[in-house]
């Protein structure tokens, strides 16, 4: 769905979620984990407080640079001298919530039945009346329904 689609009703929660102002800033990262230096690798180990500063040096020493981290396995930590299981772990761990972060992921819309149907109904009109259409002011759409909507 395109963002103009999405921001058909004018005042709406949609309408200031997908704001041509607003959406560049919701959704860039100047600096992704893939960019991280080594140094920045290093630094985020120590801003973990229950993985030992070692293994930021350990990282750090080996220059493991943002994209090599993120593709470490449990047994590439093995082999760069990380033998510990608890230390394993908790490197495992931080190493796929970073993972989790780094991917692209759709943004959902919280949405009753009610929002949605008007949404499509809005949708199948603007299709079939091209030139012709106007879309439902935030007015037409229940009281009870205008704060999800």
């Amino acid at each position: 769905v395109k963002r103009s689609t999405l921001r058909i009703f004018k005042g709406s929660q949609l309408e200031r979620k997908f704001d041509y102002t607003t959406w560049p800033k919701q959704n860039t990262s100047k600096n992704t984990i893939n960019d991280w230096s080594y140094k920045q690798v290093a630094d985020w180990v120590k801003s973990h407080n229950d993985i030992p500063d070692d293994i930021a040096d350990l990282l750090g020493k080996n220059e493991v640079t943002g994209s090599e981290l993120l593709a470490l396995s449990r047994e590439d930590l093995k082999d760069l001298g990380i033998g510990r299981p608890g230390t394993l772990a908790l490197i495992s761990k931080g190493i796929n919530d970073l993972q989790r972060k780094s991917q692209i992921r759709p943004i959902f819309i919280d949405h009753s039945p009610y929002c949605f149907g008007k949404i499509i109904d809005q949708l199948r009109l603007k299709v079939m009346s091209k030139e012709e259409y106007q879309p439902l002011s935030l007015s037409h759409i229940n009281e009870t329904e205008r704060d999800t909507f």
